[in-house]
């Protein structure tokens, strides 16, 4: 069917628009040489645009929706690369003339403009510069995604689905567009306001095909003039409720913490499109503003395929900022790095991020890190965190030495006391990873497996325990038959795992120094030289070597200084703190250590420029007009009959 005028008109601010992200300033006129080439394509959300092995005739530009590219030898359908507005795919068989190598699956209800290989041979024909310009645009399309870092691609649409009975959904959704709304035009989609009479009076109007046709074309202009999208869907099944999930690239089911952890119909009915195409799904559980700690998530996340889980309480602006943040891609990840009692320093660093008034979203580390991460984990004070670690680890966690060392030189009793009873005192009991307020992992090594192991789920105490627990210095601690122990083994500073997740912005915290001193000895001495040496005053020791301890401690994160300096790197911000004098075993040095994290990482942040401080603290300009977060819906725009 030829477009009426008017449709052909949009098509063309469309294609405009989005051509005008590749282009530059000529766009206009190459867009309006080019619509009549393209045919406008449909695609829905679950449905395969192409697959390994199809002639690939056909360049395709998306106006609206999101594909997902896979590889054609994946077992598992892997987050992948992922092509949104403004973008091409198919353009290296275009090109070459070559069959497909890829499968490219909608996850979400896409609009394509299409320009087959015919109608390129044309306007080659034709127009050849024209030609030669879209062939350059390919080409650095190509070059592009080639040079690109793979960071997940962030969701645009959001849909909002409530799971639990008396949420009101269309204020939380006004509440977290306001948050979104930092550098992004946020709008909100919803089938009827309870507020608006004359929507409201219409809200149980069966809407027809034709209605729908009208929201599919309005969906397309608002997609180009907004950055993220938000659907309030039904809370049951419906036509409206399926619209709002096929036009999504993320949906977030909003539920209750005290409520029932059953999954219920509607997650099941939302959950169709299939492996290749499914849409990520976060979590949200809602608490009351002073419930004092998270509990039993796990009964949530069992039955669910989720991507993430994230606890909120709604009356906290922090926290609906972390869910915008988070949601967005551009929440902002904390790494902290192994180093025995030298990682006492974190505390400082958490300190100063305080009082700077820099939020930290996410949370993740390896040996003492992965401690002074759960510490964040828990949303306190700095000085209460600090109070706290203070009267769990100033005395020492491993003061008691194995008499007959045949697994370790330290029994890790007083340890495992000294972790459980920090956890309780911080938290009102013992509880599991995903019980903390800003979602954390640690890193461990499987010695059964000879392993890297991310852990996000599961005893917090006993995962702690696990991840200090150096080889050879403490016992390793056994989970489901295989031997465990210290997440420094492997990888000390795990800035790569935060990277997966997809953060905005990467903080991280390294104790990490590598090797010794130079020795000023050609023969190491005998073991009754060293004791007579060690008895001497320290100013008058003759032989400075590392002791056993170092020395275990050391050659267990071998593998980690090897790759420290690339570690370092994926921080878009790095503390290093500088840690002369302290010994990994020097607990008793707790409050000089806090104070040099504090100190140094004030010194770095004061010297931040003070629009990167406006980002971390979560004050940068708003972009979002006033009439995008007034109540909306889609239905002003039309007449219902």
């Amino acid at each position: 069917m030829t477009p009426s005028g008017t449709e052909q008109d949009r098509r063309l601010e469309l294609l405009i628009e989005v051509l005008g992200r590749l282009q530059g300033p000529e766009a206009a006129a190459q867009a309006e040489r080019l619509l009549p080439w393209f045919d406008w394509y449909h695609v829905a959300g679950g449905e395969m645009l192409y697959r390994p092995g199809d002639v690939g005739d056909d360049l395709y530009l998306i106006v609206s929706g999101r594909l997902r590219v896979l590889p054609a030898t994946a077992v598992q359908f892997p987050s992948a690369d992922e092509v949104t507005r403004g973008q091409t795919v198919g353009e290296s068989e275009f090109l070459t003339g070559q069959a497909r190598a890829h499968t490219v699956v909608a996850t979400r209800d896409s609009v394509l403009a299409r320009l087959s290989r015919a109608a390129f041979e044309e306007i080659a024909h034709r127009d050849p510069q024209l030609a030669l310009t879209l062939t350059r645009l390919l080409a650095d399309r190509l070059r592009l995604r080639i040079e690109s870092d793979k960071r997940p691609s962030r969701p645009v649409n959001l849909c909002l689905l409530a799971i639990s009975d008396g949420i009101d959904v269309l204020h939380f959704a006004h509440d977290l567009a306001r948050r979104l709304s930092f550098g992004h035009r946020v709008l909100v989609i919803s089938h009827a306001m309870s507020h608006d009479h004359r929507v409201q009076a219409n809200a149980e109007i069966e809407l027809s095909s034709e209605h729908y046709r009208q929201f599919a074309q309005w969906l397309d202009e608002a997609e180009c003039t907004h950055e993220i999208l938000i659907f309030v869907a039904d809370s049951s099944p419906g036509e409206w409720t399926r619209r709002c999930v096929n036009g999504s690239d993320e949906v977030v089911l909003l539920a209750r913490a005290d409520d029932s952890p059953a999954l219920r119909p509607i997650e099941v009915s939302v959950g169709n499109h299939g492996a290749a195409a499914r849409q990520p799904q976060t979590l949200v559980l809602l608490h009351d503003q002073n419930s004092a700690m998270p509990s039993a998530t796990s009964a949530w996340l069992a039955n669910r395929r989720l991507d993430q889980h994230v606890h909120v309480r709604p009356a906290l602006d922090r926290d609906m900022a972390r869910l915008a943040r988070l949601l967005s891609g551009t929440a902002i990840g904390l790494v902290l790095s192994g180093g025995g009692a030298r990682g006492l320093a974190h505390l400082g660093v958490l300190k100063a991020l305080e009082e700077f008034g820099i939020q930290v979203d996410t949370v993740g580390g390896a040996s003492i890190g992965a401690i002074a991460g759960a510490y964040c984990a828990f949303d306190l004070p700095a000085q209460m965190v600090i109070d706290l670690a203070r009267n769990a680890f100033a005395a020492g966690p491993t003061s008691d030495l194995s008499l007959i060392p045949l697994m370790s030189l330290i029994r890790g009793r007083r340890l495992k006391k000294v972790i459980d009873e920090a956890v309780v005192a911080s938290t009102g009991g013992l509880i599991d990873i995903e019980d903390t307020w800003k979602n954390l992992f640690c890193v461990v090594s499987n010695y059964t497996l000879a392993a890297e192991v991310v852990v996000t789920r599961g005893d917090l105490a006993k995962w702690l325990r696990t991840s200090v627990s150096i080889p050879g210095v403490l016992p390793p601690v056994p989970h489901s038959g295989e031997l465990m122990g210290d997440g420094g083994t492997f990888n000390n500073f795990p800035t790569d795992v935060m990277r997966e997740q997809g953060v905005g912005y990467l903080i991280g915290s390294d104790l990490l120094q590598a090797g010794f001193r130079p020795l000023e000895i050609d023969d190491l001495p005998n073991s009754w030289q060293l004791l007579r040496d060690r008895l001497r005053p320290r100013r008058k020791r003759r032989y400075r070597v590392p002791g056993l301890t170092s020395m275990l401690v050391s050659t267990t994160t071998l593998v980690s200084q090897s790759h420290q300096r690339e570690a370092r790197k994926r921080a878009d911000l790095c503390f290093t703190p500088p840690m002369k004098g302290i010994g990994m075993l020097d607990w008793g040095k707790f409050d000089a250590i806090v104070e040099t994290g504090y100190r140094h990482a004030k010194e770095i942040l004061a010297d931040l420029p003070e629009t990167e401080l406006a980002r971390l603290r979560g004050t940068e300009p708003v972009g979002t007009d006033s009439a995008d977060l007034a109540p909306t819906s889609w239905l002003d725009d039309f007449v219902v009959p």
